[in-house]
């Protein structure tokens, strides 16, 4: 279900969209891109457990609509999942794209990237540097630009007690 605010000022939300079986298990997380164009959602099922939504845009009609999904089964059991501060750009390539990071029950962490309509892996964390127990949230902090490369940090934190703190360079 997909609700919108019916003034600023009020607490009234009227139903905008209803989607039967977005996912077939409990929904663990979601997130916004940063410019709200795509919202992600993530359940712990074994295939297709992290799926992509058309978010606020200039068509109201696709708010709410499967934009795309990571691909089937290599991203089971999704519980916690966040939009990259801003869209990247790779080094072999010069158009800017969505990147995603999402946590899995099994502590395993990794990096998507959009192109064009599909989802590609851009990197998995090692398995001695991921969560021993279920991925709980993930929060990126600032964003420093260091010449070419940009420096992404980004903490995570899971049920096995633990907060992993992470640069990323791309």
């Amino acid at each position: 279900l997909l609700f919108r605010r019916a003034s600023p000022e009020g607490f009234v939300f009227n139903l905008e969209k209803r989607v039967a079986e977005a996912h077939v298990r409990v929904i663990w997380a979601l997130g916004w891109s940063h410019d709200d164009a795509l919202f992600a959602t993530a359940s712990r099922e074994p295939k297709k457990s992290v799926k992509i939504w058309n978010g606020l845009s200039s068509d109201a009609a696709a708010l709410g609509t499967l934009n795309s999904e990571l691909p089937s089964g290599k991203v089971p059991s999704a519980t916690s999942l966040q939009f990259f501060p801003e869209q990247v750009v790779l080094p072999q390539s010069t158009a800017p794209a969505y990147a995603i990071m999402v946590g899995q029950e099994s502590g395993a962490l990794s990096i998507w990237v959009q192109k064009a309509d599909q989802w590609e892996a851009l990197y998995k964390v090692e398995k001695y540097r991921m969560h021993g127990l279920t991925v709980r949230r993930i929060r990126f902090g600032q964003v420093q630009q260091k010449e070419s490369t940009k420096k992404y940090t980004v903490a995570t934190c899971g049920n096995d007690h633990t907060v992993r703190i992470f640069g990323i360079h791309i």
